[in-house]
């Protein structure tokens, strides 16, 4: 599945509702620690979507790339799953011992792992997420990842992130990464398939002049990709 932030979906029942939890978790984390994990703007898209992909949580081992300190990353750890942090080593913020207070304070048990996902070997797992980080890499370091987290999960395990997408990204890396439609068929579906052959990237248009009048200050869109491992290189 690709799916381009549709605003009247997160308007939907369901992404409300994922979003509503996921806010009553950043109110008790910021309640009880004083660090409030503050989504952006379009983090309604991507946590609603990367939490409506996971079909289980209990006892499921679940890697978040790029957590920093994300509600999502919390939310699914309170479902059940079995959660690892990843993020980038010698960061300005001491993820471990965020993760550390909340495991103290809200008994939230999350194990934090510093690594660079797109060259270090990545822990094993059964879902992987990614909430908008992995355009923040360079084009020439997303084959490394993609390599990463097929080995990080078995036949069948799931790949689930968000990236972003603008009408013609750039040859080269800027501030952000962006993708269409064939650059993330390019690039990520080595190994990989589509969850389900589904994509709106056919209304692009249409979405991203919706979105741009939603939130002007950004030039791109969220895109929603949900694969699953399988064994055909």
């Amino acid at each position: 599945m690709m799916e381009l932030c549709d605003w009247n979906k997160v308007e939907s029942e369901e992404y409300k509702r994922i979003n509503s939890a996921i806010k009553k978790t950043v109110e008790e984390i910021g309640a009880t620690t004083g660090k409030a994990p503050t989504p952006g703007d379009h983090y309604l898209f991507d946590y609603a979507f990367i939490f409506s992909q996971i079909r289980e949580f209990k006892g499921v081992r679940f890697l978040d790339l790029g957590s920093a300190c994300s509600a999502l990353t919390v939310h699914i750890a309170r479902q059940g799953g079995i959660v690892t942090a990843v993020d980038l080593p010698g960061s300005v913020y001491d993820f471990a011992s965020y993760f550390a207070e909340l495991k103290e304070q809200l008994g939230i048990q999350i194990t934090f792992s510093a690594l660079d996902f797109c060259s270090d070997p990545l822990p094993k797992a059964d879902v992987i997420i990614s909430c908008s980080a992995i355009e923040h890499n360079g084009y020439e370091a997303i084959p490394q990842l993609v390599k990463n987290t097929k080995n990080a999960l078995p036949l069948g395990g799931r790949f689930i992130f968000t990236v972003i997408a603008e009408p013609e990204p750039p040859e080269e890396q800027y501030a952000y990464s962006s993708y269409r439609e064939d650059k993330i068929r390019q690039t990520f579906l080595q190994g990989f398939r589509l969850d389900k052959n589904k994509s709106n990237f056919d209304q692009f248009d249409t979405l991203y002049q919706r979105f741009r009048n939603q939130f002007p200050k950004y030039f791109y869109i969220p895109v929603g990709v949900s694969l699953v491992r399988e064994d055909h290189e």
